[in-house]
């Protein structure tokens, strides 16, 4: 729902990136995910990264959220209390992607140069400026859609606990209408009752739609989505990239993703870059198209597929 601009969001102006990224680096231990890092998504802007298995990027979208465990951070606590709310509190696969696997052998990360959203610099801001940007102006999707969900909590308490997080004299009833609003655009049937229901009551593809829903709820102006179709099938994952694509063109939020298919990132993204031995390159967009044979949204490695 619409929220008026926070004293850490003013108007972007169209030709600065929304968000930026320079000379980034990432280490846990000794060891380098990341090194002399650029990257910019503008307003409106979809842009993918692609990578094997284990070079970082999940860690890059949870760095650029503030939400790596880091030496030198006081509000590592506020982070960790974020992760469950986030779908961070499990790893996905192996590799330093998984918070969890490299939170066993080594729990800080180091994380330098600079990163700014909305013109302000995200290495400087306090714990209540975060509050004001999280879910407001930087929406999550993860990998597994199930997790932004709690399943003892009716689909609509979620909505609920989104809004009023952020601004708890919103009425119920408003939350409700626009929820149902935005179930409707989901392509779901039934919205009024899919409110009242529990999220192991739906299939992965529909809990895929009512997260992008919920993500959707406060209008961030950027989503971070870190490979949110890699659990679907084939005919869902479509469904969905052509769901997003129709509302980023309805709504105008900005998408920074990560997926390991590259026909994905060519229909998707309107620039693609690569992290590969801790490099972040731009890569030229393909020119295949979506509806062309199967092979094309697998996996970029073969041992890579689910």
């Amino acid at each position: 729902m619409r929220q008026e601009q926070s004293s850490v969001h003013p108007n972007m102006p169209q030709d600065k990136p929304l968000l930026q990224l320079q000379n980034v680096g990432i280490k846990i231990g000794e060891q380098q995910l990341l090194a002399d890092g650029q990257l910019e998504v503008y307003q409106g802007e979809c842009v993918a990264l692609l990578g094997p298995s284990g070079e970082g990027k999940s860690t890059l979208l949870k760095a650029i959220a503030h939400l790596l465990p880091l030496e030198t951070t006081p509000s590592t606590k506020e982070a960790h209390a974020l992760w469950p709310r986030f779908g961070l509190n499990r790893g996905h696969g192996n590799g330093h992607d998984s918070a969890s696997s490299t939170q066993k052998a080594q729990p800080f990360f180091k994380v330098s140069g600079e990163m700014r959203f909305a013109q302000h610099d995200l290495n400087t801001l306090s714990a209540k400026q975060w509050q004001q940007i999280r879910g407001v102006q930087l929406g999550f999707m993860m990998q597994n859609a199930a997790e932004n969900f709690d399943e003892r909590k009716s689909v609509i308490s979620h909505f609920i606990e989104a809004v009023h997080a952020h601004d708890p004299k919103v009425p119920v009833s408003t939350i409700e209408d626009e929820a149902i609003k935005l179930l409707y655009r989901m392509q779901l049937a039934y919205p009024e009752r899919i409110l009242h229901q529990y999220s192991y009551e739906f299939s992965q593809g529909m809990c895929q739609r009512l997260a992008l829903a919920l993500t959707l709820i406060l209008r961030p102006q950027l989503i971070l989505a870190d490979e949110f179709t890699s659990a679907l099938d084939l005919y869902t994952r479509l469904e969905v990239l052509r769901l997003i694509k129709e509302l980023q063109q309805e709504l105008g939020f900005a998408l920074f993703f990560i997926t390991h298919y590259p026909q994905e990132a060519s229909f998707m993204a309107n620039r693609i870059y690569s992290l590969h031995h801790g490099k972040l390159s731009v890569s030229c967009k393909s020119s295949l198209a979506l509806g062309q044979e199967h092979q094309g949204l697998a996996p970029q490695n073969q041992e890579e597929r689910r």
